[in-house]
């Protein structure tokens, strides 16, 4: 009877043991599985920032346009200068120059003065959205885009805040 219950005992024993190697082998399993993952996702985001080009940005001084902004490219009904940078790429030709300024006119004699503006100046509208809150239009001209956001001002129904991108991509 004493061997019975020694028997039993080996038995359990082994059992806890068998218990013990699976769970430090699924322990195991999952460590390389979320090791491998980590390593996966960190060569992803490597391989993506590498592919990130950091532009040189110069800034205006404050109340004032970026040096090189197009002189033809009208700032309408301008009141104050927000802020204003221009910004060149690394390996490119391509320049940017960004403005934004508050306008005494309203978006839609907005909207309007730069749609008529575009076609004056034969550039190309690509895209145009007018809405109550918001309103843009994209234009190209060969090498050139525009890009002009207008909103409605915060302040007052009778103002804008207006964004003027301009690229060319052979300066």
């Amino acid at each position: 009877m004493i061997e019975g219950l020694r028997n039993g005992d080996m038995q359990q024993w082994k059992n806890y043991a068998y218990f013990a190697i699976g769970i430090f082998i699924l322990v195991a399993v999952v460590l390389l599985v979320r090791n491998n993952i980590n390593r996966t996702n960190e060569r992803n985001i490597q391989s993506q920032t590498d592919n990130i080009t950091v532009p040189t940005i110069v800034r205006a001084n404050p109340k004032e346009v970026a040096e090189g902004f197009p002189k033809e490219l009208v700032l309408n009904s301008k009141i104050e200068i927000v802020g204003s940078y221009s910004a060149t790429y690394p390996g490119s030709l391509a320049v940017q120059f960004t403005v934004e300024f508050i306008s005494s006119k309203n978006p839609e004699a907005n909207y309007d003065f730069y749609t008529k503006w575009a076609t004056d100046n034969k550039w190309q509208i690509i895209n145009s959205s007018q809405g109550d809150l918001i309103s843009s239009l994209y234009l190209k001209k060969a090498a050139e885009a525009i890009n002009i956001t207008i909103r409605s001002s915060v302040k007052t129904t009778d103002r804008s805040n207006i964004i003027i991108n301009h690229v060319d991509l052979n300066r």
